[in-house]
């Protein structure tokens, strides 16, 4: 989820089209391992009248301790679930020496490819949970992480890939207009760029209720 101030975000727009609540859990910078291990966390909660809807990031973003989570923006985003793990990026300027060193040891240790099937071993244990609880669900990616020339090798993806509720075609291709971002580095969507991803998401979302 993509924030930029005073603007609304594509979940603003869903819950106007559905006219029906959102639950609005994202926060920004969080890595795959955040999103996917609070989103567990949260359908305990929910049954079968929650459409439960997911946006995966780069594979470059990863975890570590922290004693107040860098990405709680005060009063903006409020949980009960007080995230204790911030998200660091790699290539961000803004990064501490520390930060630096933590991430180029887990490059060094994982290769892209290590990186892709666990993200692929995780989205499975996700949709795994979400089909016991019988919760309709849509996972995608925005940004390009995808490597094409290693995809055919991941069993992992190719069960991913069969789940028609999962869609690994990146949605920046589909938003490939630079007038609907307001930065070029992150894929940070702007005004026009949260609701045309809101158009998107919505044929997405009809085409799944009429599969269950």
């Amino acid at each position: 989820m993509s924030y930029e101030l005073g603007h609304k975000l594509y979940s603003d727009y869903l819950s106007d089209h559905y006219t029906i609540p959102v639950i609005n859990h994202g926060l920004p910078g969080s890595c795959n391992r955040r999103i996917i291990r609070s989103t567990l966390r949260d359908v305990l909660n929910y049954d079968s009248r929650t459409f439960v809807i997911v946006q995966l990031t780069f594979l470059e973003r990863f975890q570590k301790s922290a004693e107040k989570n860098h990405w709680q923006f005060g009063d903006l985003f409020v949980s009960e679930n007080k995230e204790i793990l911030q998200s660091i990026k790699a290539f961000d300027p803004n990064n501490t020496d520390i930060e630096n060193q933590y991430i180029e040891m887990i490059l060094k240790n994982n290769s892209s490819a290590v990186l892709f099937d666990e993200l692929m071993i995780d989205i499975l244990m996700l949709t795994y949970v979400l089909k016991s609880k019988n919760i309709p669900y849509l996972i995608y990616i925005h940004p390009n992480i995808i490597d094409h020339s290693q995809v055919h090798e991941s069993d992992f993806y190719k069960l991913v890939s069969n789940d028609p509720s999962v869609k690994l075609e990146p949605m920046s291709h589909l938003l490939n207009a630079q007038n609907y971002y307001y930065d070029g580095l992150y894929n940070h969507l702007n005004q026009s760029g949260h609701k045309k991803l809101s158009e998107l998401l919505i044929k997405l979302i009809n085409s799944t209720n009429k599969r269950n």
